[in-house]
């Protein structure tokens, strides 16, 4: 996912040809505040995030299981420490969770995420959106 793709441009005419300055929400996905320490946690994501890829590239070179195992378990947390800084980097976190992600990572990012009014013109318009390109 784009990072623009979450907040998509309203169009201001019938043909959408115009994009317009208001937007239509993502019900799929869900914003989230900022913490005490959130630029401190994207650091040191980043941090593990280059060490793994950088144990991924050791691991390539090596034979036998033992470095197999060592780029194996690299490239999960690679991958976990990737996921993480781009979520905090944008904020923006999928409802259903994310393949291989710890629950309780996500729970904290679900615990502190911004209420929707679902009541308001444009979730309203968003919905009907949604139905009638058949996204439900």
């Amino acid at each position: 996912m784009r990072l623009n793709q979450f907040r998509q441009n309203k169009a201001l005419n019938e043909s959408g040809s115009q994009q317009g300055q208001y937007y239509l929400n993502r019900f799929d996905y869900f914003e989230f505040y900022g913490y005490l320490g959130i630029k401190k946690h994207l650091v040191i994501s980043i941090i593990i995030c280059l060490i793994s890829l950088h144990f991924v590239a050791e691991g390539m070179r090596g034979d036998g299981v033992i470095s197999w195992l060592v780029m194996l378990s690299s490239c999960y947390f690679a991958y976990l420490s990737g996921l993480c800084a781009l979520l905090l980097y944008r904020r923006v976190c999928r409802y259903r969770g994310y393949f291989l992600f710890p629950k309780k990572w996500y729970s904290h990012f679900y615990a502190i995420r911004k209420e929707v009014d679902l009541d308001n013109f444009d979730s309203i318009a968003t919905m009907h959106h949604h139905d009638q390109k058949g996204n439900h």
